[in-house]
């Protein structure tokens, strides 16, 4: 038996001390590094890439802040149709508040036949403002849109940033090809057992340099990934508001001339709407101007952190866009 086992370990080319053996000396130290490196390596490269284009936002924009879109077809629809159901009360609140006007005229001996004429003809405006009030609030966000379309086609295009990668890699080599002769074409690793140049990374020592840099530039992903969200979000919530304000203007138009044309409740409205329509301009300049920062901000520290920076100011003033439609508006 013991004859045996001796034979298993030393004697045939099967052996246990000979497997692990040609395992380790053969198989571990080279090929192997290049399964793990290859896979971080793509893994760093489309985590970069989303973090430079802000986790995708400004590609999606136009898509989720143009009314127009076919994402928002349905809820269009849905918003004419009960627009048209809600305008039987903003026809009723029209006439009460004419009645109401011509009581309190009545009471105060101030009813000519002046004012009489005039709070016809007011009630006669207000009706027609609730009969084309879906056209009306759609021309206001087709304004806005147009805003938008020139002044986009007026800018100049920014050109995306290309990958950086010393940045992240701070040596001059890694095993392999110099950081600073690194593209974006050449592969991480090819499991070769001579280092070669055409390569980033090599060997163990290469795998071990991409850790570090593959959960940071993961971790900035992330971050600019939950930016993203927020921001189509935001845009999406904003489409909703829009909807629910048209679905019920005909109830604050039914109150158009109380007080004055240009201080009654409805002309607020009307500048409500138009400043909530004016949001998606105010998202896009902020869009526009957060990524123009980007590389000013790398020039100034050549700092990985500084790719992120301006994402994240992005979605704090995207978060803060209502207040600025606000204030341009005057509401």
């Amino acid at each position: 038996m013991q004859n045996f086992l001796l034979f298993l370990f030393y004697a045939t080319p099967l052996g246990i001390i000979s497997s692990v053996q040609n395992f380790f000396d053969l198989t571990l130290p080279i090929t192997m590094p290049s399964n793990f490196s290859i896979p971080l390596g793509k893994l760093f490269d489309r985590s970069y890439d989303l973090v430079i284009q802000g986790g995708g936002l400004q590609d999606i924009f136009v898509q989720y802040i143009n009314p127009n879109s076919q994402l928002y077809a349905g809820l269009i629809s849905n918003v004419e149709s009960l627009y048209n159901t809600v305008a039987a009360i903003g026809f009723a609140l029209s006439m009460l508040f004419w009645f109401l006007a011509l009581a309190d005229k009545l009471t105060k001996d101030r009813l000519t036949g002046y004012e009489l004429v005039r709070s016809f003809v007011e009630l006669m405006i207000a009706f027609a403002f609730i009969t084309e009030g879906f056209t009306l609030f759609t021309g206001i966000s087709e304004f806005a849109t147009g805003i938008y379309t020139e002044m986009s086609g007026t800018v100049t295009e920014l050109t995306p940033l290309s990958r950086n990668y010393s940045l992240f890699f701070k040596d001059d080599e890694y095993g392999s090809a110099p950081v600073n002769s690194w593209t974006n074409d050449m592969p991480w690793d090819d499991g070769t057992v001579i280092n070669t140049t055409n390569v980033k990374v090599h060997g163990w020592s290469g795998f071990i340099s991409l850790l570090a840099p593959v959960i940071e530039v993961c971790f900035m992903a992330i971050l600019v990934q939950g930016g993203c969200a927020l921001g189509v979000a935001v845009m999406v919530s904003r489409m909703i508001q829009m909807g629910i304000y048209m679905i019920f203007s005909s109830i604050a138009i039914a109150d158009l001339f109380h007080g004055g044309v240009m201080s009654s409740p409805g002309f607020r409205f009307l500048k409500k709407f138009f400043a909530i329509c004016l949001q998606g301009v105010i998202i896009w300049a902020i869009m526009y101007l957060t990524t123009s920062l980007q590389n000013s901000f790398l020039a100034a520290s050549q700092n990985a952190i500084m790719l992120v920076v301006p994402s994240l100011i992005m979605v704090a003033l995207i978060l803060k866009s209502q207040q600025f439609a606000n204030d341009i508006a005057g509401v």
